[in-house]
């Protein structure tokens, strides 16, 4: 009856009662639907009870959501077992259970009261307002659809699966009008249906305000599992596991802007896992505006863990249009993602997003680097020639930063330096970076830039004092001094800084 839904909080016990049940769990990974009967209620309610830090087994070293997810065990705890490197943070739905927590007791939507900003008609309900929707089944009855119109919405511990409802694009979740909406702790299943090619969606966002996904578990899409349109919206998805999408389409993408007018938007710290045979996926995690008009600014995708098994287009990477027509993007950061790129590798040749062949232009400026193969520890390079129809730069000539710096100025531009002359550098960092201490860059005058000010901005500035007898034609940086300092940022990853070795035609020291 309720076929995989409960999933993420019962794969602890399926390992824990003897081999069928280890069957049935490594059934489940290889992206086979098993059916399923709920774990025994004994509370209600929206209190959750959390994992303290001190139950985090990767450390505190990241803010990777474990401290807030609930104390369920994990479904997958085993997924990462079989690769050479993993990352050092916890991974959604393998260190921390996401998915609706085994304490609540769902209610029917269509039988049980509403909040008063809800309302039920034929076979859908709909929010505007100030509103919290706690614990609905939404399954029942072949599915209800929930549909949020506007206002301040919370969807907590909340199930949805995609039933006859639902018809032939499989949505069972819209979000429209200006409204900020909150999802946590949810449950949003597919369950496999074929839709409409190319138009099927699970989930449709077209709202415009903030959209937030923290702590769901989202699988087995018949196509897209989350489309984001219109706008300005800012996108918010973390500590979320996906699984399995774009089971009967074969343009299918984990999640899809389309028209979009996004800024400010964080997506991290996701699970996404491709098993299930058959599957033809176009993107793991691709920040791309598909269609004519969208405009993506200041979007960071960092800290993922992707797993392609099947034949999947892309991890991920970052692009403005497929062609579609003009679009435009800027400030968008790829950096510090794992992946198992298998089955991407035997279709694509590379899992980072293609220019080239889509003819479409990477966002200025942009960043795309430390994207790590979990099979061997290696990073995976970013095409710097035609590598099938893999290309960078793209067609425009433009070459994405390599490293979480932008671009680097001088202050003065140009000119001749002599002892006592004063020069600043500032580095255009891809997001706010926090600095303890105090860095230095080693210059090949034989002096060094100290780090001056800018923590907490993305803008960061150092500052050069000529020594008596330094000289350089050019001058040039030649390495970065962290001892006893850091750069980080909100999220705990260290600063990439590889781009700051470089030098200025124009400068000389004498």
């Amino acid at each position: 009856m309720y076929c995989e839904h409960r999933a993420l909080l019962v794969g602890a016990l399926l390992l824990a009662v003897g081999g069928a049940a280890q069957a049935q769990f490594t059934s489940e990974i290889k992206g086979e639907r098993t059916d399923r009967t709920r774990p025994g209620i004994t509370a209600a309610g929206p209190n959750l009870s959390h994992r303290d830090s001190g139950s985090c087994p990767q450390g505190s070293e990241y803010r990777d959501g474990c401290p807030g997810a609930s104390a369920d065990n994990p479904a997958f705890p085993t997924l990462l077992t079989r690769y050479k490197a993993r990352p050092p943070w916890n991974v959604a739905g393998i260190d921390f259970a996401v998915g609706i927590p085994s304490n609540v007791v769902l209610k029917d939507p269509r039988s049980a009261a509403l909040p008063s900003a809800c309302s039920l008609g034929g076979t859908a309900v709909t929010c505007s307002g100030t509103v919290t929707l706690d614990g609905y089944d939404f399954s029942l009855n072949n599915g209800t659809t929930l549909f949020i119109t506007g206002g301040n919405v919370t969807v907590q511990n909340c199930l949805f699966i995609v039933g006859s409802n639902q018809g032939a694009f499989g949505k069972i979740l819209d979000v429209e009008g200006s409204a900020n909406v909150t999802f946590l702790h949810n449950e949003f299943d597919g369950s496999n249906i074929a839709v409409t090619p190319q138009s099927g969606q699970t989930i449709a966002v077209g709202n415009k305000g903030t959209i937030i996904f923290r702590y769901n578990y989202f699988h087995n899409s018949g196509g897209d599992m989350i489309d984001f349109s219109d706008g300005p919206q800012v996108n918010i998805l973390q500590y979320n596991v996906f699984k399995d999408i774009g089971l009967k389409t074969g343009h299918s993408d984990t999640i899809q802007w389309c028209h979009s007018i996004v800024s400010n938007s964080d997506l991290s710290f996701n699970t996404i896992v491709q098993t299930a045979s058959g599957l033809s996926g176009m993107g793991l995690l691709v920040p791309n505006s598909e269609c004519t008009g969208a405009k993506m600014s200041n979007v960071l995708v960092h800290n993922n863990t992707l797993i392609s098994r099947v034949r999947d287009n892309f991890a991920t990477g970052a692009t403005v249009s497929q062609g579609a027509g003009p679009a435009s993007a800027d400030h968008v950061a790829v950096f510090n993602n794992y992946v198992d790129p298998t089955g991407i590798i035997r279709f694509t040749g590379s899992p980072w997003f293609p220019t080239g062949s889509y003819k479409a232009d990477l966002p200025r400026p942009s960043a795309l680097h430390s994207l790590i193969d979990m099979r061997t520890g290696s990073a995976i390079p970013v095409p710097s020639k035609r590598e099938g129809y893999y290309v960078y730069p793209d067609a425009s000539g433009y070459t994405p930063a390599l490293s979480d710096i932008y671009s680097i100025s001088a202050s003065p531009s140009s000119g001749a330096l002599s002892t006592g002359d004063v020069i600043t550098f500032v580095l255009e960092m891809d997001e706010p970076w926090e600095v303890t201490g105090t860095p230095t860059l080693a210059l090949n005058s034989g002096g060094v830039a100290n780090y001056t000010e800018g923590s907490g901005t993305a803008t960061l500035r150092f500052t050069y004092i000529v020594g008596n007898g330094q000289r350089a034609a050019p001058l040039g940086i030649t390495a970065v001094d962290l001892s006893g300092r850091a750069i980080r940022d909100a999220f705990g990853n260290r600063a990439n800084l590889a781009g700051a070795l470089r030098t200025f035609s124009g400068i000389t020291v004498h």
